[in-house]
């Protein structure tokens, strides 16, 4: 059997490097044997491994068919996935994303009807027939394809967004029968004209940015049209757009727009729709200016204008909204606004006003246009105490008030808005958000006397957050959050705004990497590192390197505790399986150099090692005797990873009888052949319970056999032949009953086999890959049979079989119309209404045990509207909509004793979007968004004891972007403690209370679960419970 190193190098060189061999020996070979390749490509594989949680083992169908989404993604100029074989048997996945690999054929997926979004942007893929049926899509990327022919798709009537950018489409007729459309990116194709995309009614976003395209004189009928990308294209008219009521943005860079459109494009502008042009294109257009008085946007019936530089307006609504009471004076033709014994006096024509009858001289004169007086918009605002600034780049103009204590704003002399919020004593003071020149936040908290003081946020560059937290004088002091460039976060404590004591660092993916001290933004004193691969370092830390004592752990439970220097270890202690010591002494880069080994069977070995192999030393037992490793008849073989083999030798490897001692998880007793098993043999757990028992051949089951579950019951016995179940064997259920009786292949039923239910037998017929295939007779809870032709699990096309009673006599399968009952080839029953011989109506369906499963509303032989279902045990878990036979839409759920555990909205039988989690008492634990049952995205968790947490999800944790409040709303600053006594606030509702290290629970504490009561009171280690017998 092959002894396969543990461990593989990790960050900082920290990791052992665990060569094992055996004293001049050859190492025998695994028993195990290799799983067959139900999925070829390995990255696919392994990407499915991730999302079932499986990392290891054989893959089946049936673990396929439980996945509701994979994402598959591929890198830029990297090999990726080429072959989707095994995707096929996932038909329960509706979400499904494999960008940037190299697949070329897509033919395994055709047949996933419960596909919603898809997404294979920077494939290979030219051919689209085997994505016509997939009738449920709803979003399908496909940028960067090279597609041609696109007609494959205009069928898929549920498709609301697509996106087929950058690929070698130029034909779009028949596009127009895609109604649900509602995004559509054609950008980079050379398609050159509309055509039947303007018969697209419901589209409110189109990208047809570089197609060539000249005219859009027929995008007129698009009247739910939103936002429009046209940028670089060849077109010249853009009358048409002035027909979309509902265009909000519009870009039309890098096209020769012809002088016309200077006046479409102000029309545009005034009816409030933001453009993209090239401006150096039309040097005299002038866009409308806008002016805004404390805010309020002012709507002139005659447009305000630029003369010379001073902004003048129609005097009548500037005057009013300044709160002036206007008089026109027929006599001296003069215009006088008066306001708590305020007289401003302006004579058209004149460029000399007055004030309280006082001469003031204008930059621009009162001038009659139209039938309407414009005045000067500085000089009115600033005589009525008012400030003044005008933005260039936006040609606006704010008037406002200013402001000594309150609300206010400030402006620079470019107009630019930099503060709103609150003010004392003319400077900034309360809440308040400081603006940019690019007139993003750059910061948004609390001021004192003009400096950034209390809980607050700092933005950088593209408005990204990169700084939260405590502000002292400007600078972080205290608890809070700073992201550096390159995306990693730290979260803890600061002084004078570099990281200072205690925090957590996360990678710019959000994974924790490192939890302890800092200091000046420096690793420094004790702390933990977790790999990125798995395993950590929990120790000393000085400038950035681990040094000192620590402890290394690994993913599987070993570690090692000793003294590092500079990430190298020096000397230590290395356990395996958290308890085991196997080996003491010194380290050479990361190896064992010189120390200890110590085995299972009180043999130590003493002495050096060299590259991993034993070098100079010797082998004593527990009594301090001499001990010589065989390698010729009778003896013992030692290993460097703790496991031994006592029996008979030959040529340094087992050959003959013997057993081999895992260090750490059982034995096998038995025979051997040159290093590997061969005939009868026996496979013990640690606890010395019986695995397996039965034939060897190279390492591999062969024959007769008998498996059994670590509670020592038996489940198989029978025939095995190169390591899979292939012959005659029966398996049996976790109660030791007889389930199945018959013929196996490759692991799976296969052959002639018979089916049993408590001693009863509900199947007699044949198999193919474990499913009901050939002639077969079964079984119905009722006495009911069914005689006949399977296929593939279900009743064979084409062959009606024979329906009977218990007692024999005829009976139809099923009803045209009205009720009737409908038998399944998998052994359920429906009972209910017919309509054209499917099962549509009101209904119910029942497990092949008898069990009602499901009671509601039925089309198309699937549950359809409202219903209730129940599981095996007869309890009912739901109630609420279904659609197409799943849980879709708003339903409600039910926990094992019939509480309401959750209600909301259903995704594919999943908690997935917004809704409501109760915990055992009732009482509400959660309300917020989910995906596939896990709080996930936007919500509220709600703890026992008063606490709130508000902000972000992730499958169920806590992150970094939320905060903790009180129930009166007050922010809290918790689960910062990482060494000492203290209280960690966990992402499904529970609490723990009690000593930590490195954050985590270490010592003995207390968990109290989501409804406040102790769960468990006792030893912790390394953030798990210590169950000690």
């Amino acid at each position: 059997m092959h002894i396969s190193t543990r461990h593989e190098a990790l960050r900082l060189s920290l990791v052992i490097l665990l060569i094992a061999v055996m004293l001049g020996g050859v190492l025998p070979y695994s028993a195990q044997a290799e799983a067959a390749l139900l999925v070829p490509n390995a990255q696919l594989e392994k990407a499915i491994r991730v999302q079932l949680k499986k990392p290891s083992g054989e893959l089946a169908p049936e673990q396929l068919q439980r996945l509701t989404a994979l994402n598959a993604n591929g890198f830029k100029g990297k090999a990726g996935i080429d072959n989707l074989i095994g995707l096929q048997y996932a038909s329960s996945l509706n979400r499904l994303v494999l960008r940037n690999n190299q697949i070329q054929d897509v033919y395994p997926i055709s047949g996933l009807k419960q596909l919603t979004m898809l997404d294979l942007t920077g494939n290979q893929i030219s051919d689209l027939r085997s994505l016509s049926n997939l009738d449920k899509l709803q979003t399908l990327f496909l940028d960067g394809n090279p597609i041609e022919d696109a007609k494959p798709l205009w069928g898929l009537n549920q498709l609301g967004q697509l996106f087929i950018s950058d690929t070698s489409l130029h034909d779009l007729s028949g596009i127009g029968t895609m109604q649900k459309l509602d995004i559509l990116d054609l950008s980079s194709n050379p398609i050159e004209e509309l055509g039947d995309v303007t018969k697209l009614a419901e589209l409110s976003n189109l990208f047809m940015n570089q197609t060539r395209l000249n005219n859009i004189e027929s995008i007129r009928s698009m009247k739910n049209l939103k936002v429009l990308y046209l940028k670089n294209n060849q077109i010249e008219e853009i009358g048409a757009l002035l027909e979309l009521p509902n265009l909000h943005e519009v870009y039309l860079q890098g096209n020769p727009l012809a002088p016309s459109a200077a006046e479409v494009l102000k029309r545009l502008q005034e009816q409030g729709v933001k453009i993209g042009f090239d401006a150096e294109r039309f040097t005299d257009f002038q866009p409308p200016i806008s002016v805004f008085v404390d805010d309020e946007r002012l709507r002139f019936e005659e447009s305000p204008y630029n003369d010379g530089g001073a902004v003048l307006v129609p005097f009548r609504k500037i005057f009013e909204k300044l709160g002036l009471t206007v008089t026109w004076n027929e006599t001296t033709q003069q215009i006088q606004g008066t306001k708590d014994g305020f007289t401003v006096v302006l004579t058209p024509g004149s460029s000399q006003a007055e004030i309280n009858g006082l001469p003031v001289k204008l930059d621009a004169a009162p001038v009659l246009k139209h039938g309407t007086t414009f005045v000067p918009l500085r000089f009115v605002s600033e005589a009525s105490k008012k400030e003044v600034y005008w933005n260039e780049d936006k040609l606006a103009a704010y008037v406002v008030t200013p402001v000594k204590d309150g609300f206010g704003k400030t402006y620079d002399t470019a107009g630019r808005l930099r503060y709103a919020g609150n003010f004392r004593d003319g400077k900034y003071d309360g809440s308040g958000k400081l603006y940019n020149l690019d007139g993003d936040v750059e910061y948004d908290g609390f001021w004192k006397e003009g400096h950034k003081e209390g809980r607050g946020k700092l933005y950088g560059l593209q408005n990204k957050l990169v700084q939260q937290g405590t502000f002292v004088h400007d600078e972080l002091d205290g608890y809070g959050k700073l992201i550096y460039p390159d995306g990693d976060k730290w979260i803890g404590s600061f002084k004078k705004g570099k990281p200072n004591g205690s925090g957590r660092l996360y990678d710019s993916d959000g994974r924790l990497y490192y939890i302890g001290e800092m200091a000046d933004n420096v690793l420094q004193g004790h702390g933990k590192i977790f790999y990125k691969k798995g395993g950590s370092f929990s120790g000393s830390f000085v400038k950035n390197a681990s040094s000192g004592s620590g402890i290394v752990r690994y993913e599987d439970g070993d570690r090692v505790e000793g003294q590092v220097s500079k990430g190298s270890i020096l000397e230590g202690k290395y356990y395996v399986d958290s308890s085991y010591l196997l080996f003491e002494g010194k380290f050479k880069d990361n190896q064992f150099a010189e120390g200890t080994m110590y085995f299972p069977d009180g043999v130590t070995y003493t002495g050096t090692f060299l590259k991993g192999k034993f070098d100079q030393g010797e082998f004593k037992s527990r009594s301090g005797q001499r001990v010589e490793p065989g390698k010729n008849g009778s003896g013992v073989i030692y290993y460097t990873n703790g496991e031994r083999f006592e029996g008979e030798i030959q040529d340094n490897q087992p050959n003959g009888k013997g057993i081999y001692y895992y260090a750490d998880s059982g034995r096998v007793e038995g025979n051997f052949k040159n290093g590997k098993l061969e005939g009868s043999n026996k496979v013990y757990n640690a606890k010395g319970t019986l695995l397996f028992e039965g034939g060897y051949s190279s390492d591999k089951r062969e024959g007769a056999g008998k498996d059994y579950t670590s509670e020592g019951k038996l489940w198989f016995e029978g025939e095995y032949v190169n390591g899979k179940k292939s012959g005659q064997g029966k398996s049996y259920d976790w109660e030791g009953k007889l389930i199945y009786s018959g013929g196996f292949l490759n692991g799976m039923r296969e052959g002639q086999g018979t089916v049993y239910r408590d001693g009863k037998v509900i199947y007699e017929g044949q198999f193919h890959k474990s499913r009901y295939d050939g002639q077969g007779k079964l079984v119905f809870y009722n006495g009911d049979t069914y005689t006949g032709t399977f296929k593939e699990g279900g009743y064979a096309d084409g062959d009606q079989g024979v329906f009977a009673d218990a007692q024999g006599n005829p009976l139809n399968n099923g009803a045209q119309q009205g009720n009737g009952i409908f038998r399944f080839a998998y052994g359920s029953v429906y009972k209910g209404e017919f309509v054209n011989g499917e099962m549509e109506g009101q209904g119910e369906t029942y497990r092949a045990d008898g069990k009602l499963s499901h009671q509601g509303q039925y089309k198309k032989g699937r549950p359809e509207g409202y219903g209730q279902s129940w599981d095996s045990d007869g309890r009912k878990w739901y109630e609420g909509q279904y659609e197409n036979g799943y849980e879709q839409g708003q339903g409600k759920a039910f926990d094992e004793n019939g509480k309401l555990l959750y209600e909301g909205q259903f995704e594919y039988g999943d908690w997935s979007g917004t809704g409501k989690q109760y915990t055992k008492s009732g009482r509400l634990l959660y309300e917020g968004e989910f995906e596939e049952g896990e709080f996930h995205g936007q919500g509220t968790l709600y703890y026992a004891d008063g606490i709130r947490y508000t902000g972000t999800f992730e499958y169920g944790g806590l992150t970094d972007d939320g905060e903790f409040t009180d129930a009166s709303g007050a922010y809290l600053d918790l689960n910062q403690t990482i060494n000492g006594e203290g209280k960690l606030y966990k992402g499904r509702g529970e609490r723990y209370e009690g000593p930590l290290v490195d954050g985590e629970p270490q010592g003995r504490g207390k968990l109290f679960d989501a409804d406040g009561k102790l769960e468990y009171e006792g030893e912790f280690d390394n953030g798990s419970r210590v169950n000690k017998k």
